[in-house]
């Protein structure tokens, strides 16, 4: 018995198809996992982000002189202001460099698996990557 690939594509036996849409099961499940790890390091960082505009929020609270963010300790405001501000562009940069290494890590993670496992590279494929 044969299954038909309705794009004109050849004939694969049905032993094959289903053990080939058992392996494509079990790496989707790796993506996925793969994927969860990458959104929790995202995760980590915009809460590190959340925790640097805090930052500079108190130090314009402090350099506008309201009493409720000085602290015992008189810092160099602008040192700590320009600090925050770097450590924020550097952290917007990361998580957008991070989401956009994940769309290319699909797509490589796609293409390797068609090539690993010897199927057609064709539009059919590409679609797959979203």
């Amino acid at each position: 018995m044969t299954t038909t690939n309705p794009l004109g594509g050849t004939n694969m036996p049905l032993h094959r198809s289903f053990w080939l849409g058992l392996k494509v099961l079990g790496s989707e499940l790796t993506w996925l996992f793969l994927l969860a790890l990458r959104n929790w390091e995202i995760a980590q960082l915009r809460k590190r982000l959340r925790q640097e505009y805090h930052a500079l929020g108190m130090i314009e609270a402090a350099g506008a002189g309201l009493e409720l963010a000085k602290n015992e300790q008189e810092l160099n405001i602008f040192d700590e202001k320009e600090l925050a501000i770097k450590q924020i562009a550097f952290l917007l940069d990361e998580i957008e460099y991070l989401k956009a290494r994940l769309k290319e890590e699909r797509t490589e993670y796609v293409q390797r698996r068609v090539q690993k496992w010897k199927l057609p590279n064709d539009s059919s494929t590409a679609s797959i990557t979203s």
